[in-house]
């Protein structure tokens, strides 16, 4: 259904209609429209609308997406970088017309009338933004460093031109040395005390998120200790979360599919979100021989929980992401290019072992997972092949354009799992590539190089010291040493956690 109002712009009548959400712009005139003169806009990108009466003037904000075109046939790893979508932020103002003047026969809505409408189908409803606090937890110091202008200059404007209130926003900034995840703790203990709705905003990248995650989740734990255990049997709370991609990677953005700063706080402003769930980490050792070594894991109780959105790996990805932390952080992603080409010149292979509860394998022949295994599904990377890349993710994209678990979801019950054991550079290279080609390294994959699968739950035991990557973090594992990683949810007693879409 349509509806359009009169209007004009330096002196000129215009006509604005919307019609499936376009809202299209074009001269009054009883003759045939011009189609040259026509604009059109679409409304799913309108992040406010304000109708001032001082003089009468109509001022529509919305987004304008430029999508470039893509290099689908990247030759190397240190190849074109994947080219972004371009926002740009419009501002579309016009003059209230005195209407008595034209009688054309069709029925004009008013000016509130045809605002209010706009507002009704595109925005949530004013009193709930205006009511809604704002806890923004901002790291300048992530990937080229400019989280903070990203918000003065970019996401507050935005929020506070759709009706969200200055005085309920609240800034603060990340603290180095574990201090992050303390104070998105304590920001945490005042949403689940705080009865009104509340957002938390996170600018930064996939390791800043980490530590937000893990701080909100601190404190739901906080809160669980304290009561009484007759009102434990509660529904566990649900933290909403704003992402705005600040960092190098960006990962779990990507999986949002956010494709920009104005996109992200767009999608806060919109108000759609969706669930995502964590990975949880156990460390502990077992020396045991029995092919059950799972079961017979001694764990450490001295280590503070760990969360995951994002990945955990070992072997050659670990490496990437440990060695190039060493570079300048100014070179963005071009760092983990840099570092793989040069492992890929002495490419080492890792001793473990890898269990897997309830698992699915990837079918290639049928272009989908089997059926959910009864038994355990067990990979010897000790007497068998050793692996070369292991890597565990609730992402399809750990970079943009790089799609090396391409089913995986961040909402899902599972994790993705892909593995490649004692196989070359060259082959390890060739997969990549097809990574940044939307994942046919998994589909394509003729040699059977690839080990994928989906399961909820995970051990994985290294036969000597080495390194892990945790959400961009590299922490060590000692010899026997084991890992155990599971989803985790309200069903398991944990917070809910929702993103905006």
């Amino acid at each position: 259904m349509s509806f359009s109002t009169l209007i004009q712009r330096k002196g000129s009548p215009l006509v604005l209609s919307v019609k499936d959400n376009i809202l299209t712009v074009f001269p009054y005139e009883n003759t045939l429209i011009d189609t040259t003169k026509i604009e059109s806009y679409d409304l799913k990108y309108l992040y406010g609308i304000e109708l001032k009466n001082t003089p009468p003037v109509l001022d529509i904000h919305i987004c304008h997406v430029n999508q470039p075109a893509q290099n689908e046939d990247r030759k190397e790893l240190s190849s074109s970088k994947h080219k972004a979508a371009v926002w740009e932020r419009h501002i579309l103002s016009f003059e209230a017309l005195d209407t008595t003047m034209f009688a054309d026969g069709y029925k004009y809505l008013g000016l509130d009338a045809f605002v209010n409408r706009i507002r009704a189908q595109n925005l949530p409803e004013s009193s709930i933004i205006a009511s809604t606090h704002i806890s923004v937890i901002l790291n300048r110091h992530s990937g080229l460093r400019n989280a903070f202008d990203n918000w003065t200059d970019i996401v507050q404007p935005m929020l506070v031109i759709a009706g969200y209130k200055q005085h309920n926003i609240t800034v603060v900034e990340t603290k180095a040395d574990g201090k992050t995840r303390e104070t998105a703790k304590e920001i945490g203990k005042a949403v689940l005390e705080n009865t009104v709705p509340t957002i938390v905003i996170c600018l930064g990248g996939d390791g800043t998120l980490h530590e937000v995650v893990n701080g909100l989740s601190d404190a739901y734990d906080l809160q669980q200790t304290s009561v009484k255990s007759s009102q434990n049997n509660h529904t566990p709370p649900t933290f909403r979360l704003g992402v705005v991609p600040s960092g190098s990677g960006n990962a779990f953005s990507l999986s949002l599919n956010l494709s920009s700063i104005e996109h992200s706080a767009l999608q806060i402003i919109k108000g759609k979100s969706e669930k995502f769930k964590l990975m949880d980490i156990s460390f502990g050792y077992c020396s045991s021989d029995s092919p059950r070594w799972y079961e017979d894991v001694t764990y450490m109780t001295d280590k503070q929980p760990i969360r995951l959105l994002v990945v955990m790996s070992w072997g050659f990805h670990a490496q990437v992401v440990s060695q190039a932390r060493k570079l300048d952080f100014s070179l963005g992603n071009q760092r983990f290019g840099m570092v793989a080409m040069d492992l890929l010149t002495n490419l080492k292979n890792y001793s473990g072992q890898v269990a897997m509860i309830g698992a699915r394998k990837y079918i290639r022949a049928n272009q989908k997972f089997g059926n959910t295994e009864e038994k355990p599904i067990l990979v010897d990377g000790v007497h068998d092949r050793q692996f070369t890349y292991f890597l565990v993710s609730k992402q399809a994209s750990l970079e943009p354009g790089f799609n090396i678990t391409p089913f995986a979801s961040h909402s899902s019950e599972d994790m993705d799992v892909l593995m490649f054991r004692e196989v070359t550079a060259a082959q390890l290279q060739e997969a990549s590539i097809k990574a940044f080609q939307g994942g046919r390294h998994v589909t394509e994959d003729e040699e059977d190089l690839i080990e994928y699968y989906k399961t909820p739950e995970l051990f994985l035991r290294v036969d000597e010291p080495d390194e892990l990557c945790l959400d961009g973090e590299i922490h060590g594992l000692g010899k026997d040493g084991v890992v155990h990683v599971k989803i985790i949810g309200p069903d398991q007693g944990e917070p809910e956690f929702e993103a905006f879409v």
